[in-house]
């Protein structure tokens, strides 16, 4: 994938060039997220957007990419700058809350989603070094990653449920249409994260999946969770 970084834009480009420079290693396994990680991460690199590093403990190198400005062109971005520094996995991870009906879960295991935000990190121009014009889209969250998260929260003590993420216009005022979904169906969880990172993965052929953590799970029990999750992924 390294290769293929032309058709990136110029700043993760030059993010790539900057990370070689300072023998930022091969990583085959990326975390990406919008929560914030508390976890011992070598920083490489940081700007206004994100932070990149790299955490050791696991069994292969990790790439940490802290998302600071939350955009669907920076989740596709650095998606694509993981896989050129040679992610084959990828998780990522977001903020989420369930509409209704709390059941006191705390970690929302991504299995599929209902996108009516008009929002895809796809629209445009396609370049075909990245993928096909019109990907498929089938196993979008990878089933096995799904189960490690889900015995990893477990392990933890974490109760954790699976979920299809409604991705919506604006998460702050739902709209009719998305009240009407969420009325259908009793396992929704509402997030404008992880599903453009999933969807730029996904076109590259890789493995990847996401969660999202509810804000009343603490930062001790969300770094026993990634600390699980690091050990079995």
């Amino acid at each position: 994938m390294a290769e293929k970084i032309i058709g990136m834009s110029l700043t993760h480009r030059e993010i790539i060039k900057q990370l070689k420079e300072c023998n930022f290693p091969d990583a085959p396994i990326a975390i990406i997220s919008s929560v914030p990680l508390s976890l011992k991460i070598t920083s490489f690199y940081s700007d206004k957007n994100i932070q990149a590093g790299i955490i050791s403990g696991a069994k292969e190198p990790v790439s940490i990419w802290q998302i600071k400005n939350n955009t669907v062109d920076i989740w596709r971005e650095i998606t694509r700058t993981a896989a050129a520094l040679g992610a084959q996995k990828i998780l990522f991870i977001g903020k989420g809350f369930m509409p209704s009906g709390q059941d006191g879960s705390q970690v929302h295991i991504i299995t599929d989603h209902i996108n009516v935000s008009g929002k895809n990190p796809l629209i445009g121009p396609n370049n075909e070094d990245f993928g096909t014009r019109f990907p498929d889209m089938t196993g979008l969250y990878d089933a096995e990653l799904n189960s490690i998260i889900k015995s990893c929260s477990g392990d933890a003590g974490l109760l954790c449920r699976e979920s299809i993420c409604l991705i919506p216009k604006n998460a702050l005022k739902l709209s009719k249409l998305e009240k009407q979904i969420i009325d259908l169906r009793n396992n929704i969880v509402v997030s404008e994260d992880v599903f453009d990172g999933a969807i730029t993965a996904k076109h590259m052929s890789l493995h990847s999946t996401g969660f999202l953590v509810d804000k009343t799970l603490s930062k001790q029990n969300f770094n026993k969770l990634l600390k699980n999750i690091l050990h079995r992924i």
